[in-house]
């Protein structure tokens, strides 16, 4: 029950978006990136996640970041897992220094297998603390302090189907699909974004995996004014494993 009202509101969020009439401006990115993880154990680990985001329409970086956050898993494969992430947005054009933001969040998820099918259906709770623009001027205003901007919730779901088992150098297939909607303080909740990605990845052991996706982006920038993204996106993946004492 709980999952069709989810479906329902989705949907019906994204028909009252094309009832709107929205104005939309269509953008092509480029998103590289390191992922980086070590177990602790089968059940705790740490990750370390950087990326770069370069926009192809003009020329002009969109935003870089680092995201840091620790893992616990249970026995059943429930994940609970927390950190912290600092971006820098760059306006557009990049006429302006890019404006500074705190992430913290905290997610959970649980991890699906069939065969060699794997779903993983999370859900995120972010707070954003920002510093913004004063008068449209962030380099004269240094000394504006970060304030609390906003609540931001993400529903996402990964799909990964690998044609080796695990630890052997198999191709993936790869898809996933994430919703995301803000709340205020005053407590009024939007939508923000959505993203689909389809892609592949090729495993090279079970310490390096190499990943290729498109991701299909649509974002609010404003009342009725929305942006698409067209999306390249490649990310290096490293999961080392402490090594137990024989």
């Amino acid at each position: 029950m709980r999952i069709h009202v989810l479906i329902i509101f989705l949907f019906a969020t994204l028909f009252c978006n094309a009832q709107s009439s929205p104005q939309v401006t269509t953008r092509y990115l480029a998103w590289g990136g390191v992922f980086t993880q070590y177990n602790f154990s089968p059940h705790l680990n740490i990750h370390l996640d950087v990326q770069a985001r370069n926009e192809f329409t003009d020329g002009d970086w969109f935003n870089w970041l680092i995201r840091t956050g620790v893992m616990y898993s249970t026995k059943k494969d429930l994940r609970l897992s927390a950190g912290i992430a600092y971006f820098k947005l760059y306006p557009n054009p990049n006429t302006m220094p890019p404006r500074p933001e705190w992430r913290a969040w905290q997610e959970i998820g649980k991890r699906y297998v069939k065969n060699r099918h794997v779903f993983y259906p999370r859900f995120r709770f972010e707070q954003r603390i920002i510093k913004e623009y004063a008068e449209n001027d962030l380099e004269h205003n240094l000394d504006k302090k970060f304030s609390f901007s906003v609540f931001r919730w993400r529903f996402r779901l990964d799909y990964t189907y690998d044609f080796n088992p695990a630890g052997e150098k198999s191709v993936q297939l790869l898809a996933g699909y994430e919703y995301l909607f803000n709340t205020k303080l005053n407590g009024k909740s939007y939508f923000d974004q959505n993203r689909v990605t389809a892609g592949i990845g090729y495993r090279l052991n079970e310490n390096i995996t190499l990943q290729l996706m498109y991701l299909n982006l649509f974002l609010r920038r404003g009342n009725n004014v929305f942006e698409q993204h067209h999306i390249a996106r490649f990310t290096f993946v490293v999961q080392v494993a402490k090594k137990s004492k024989s």
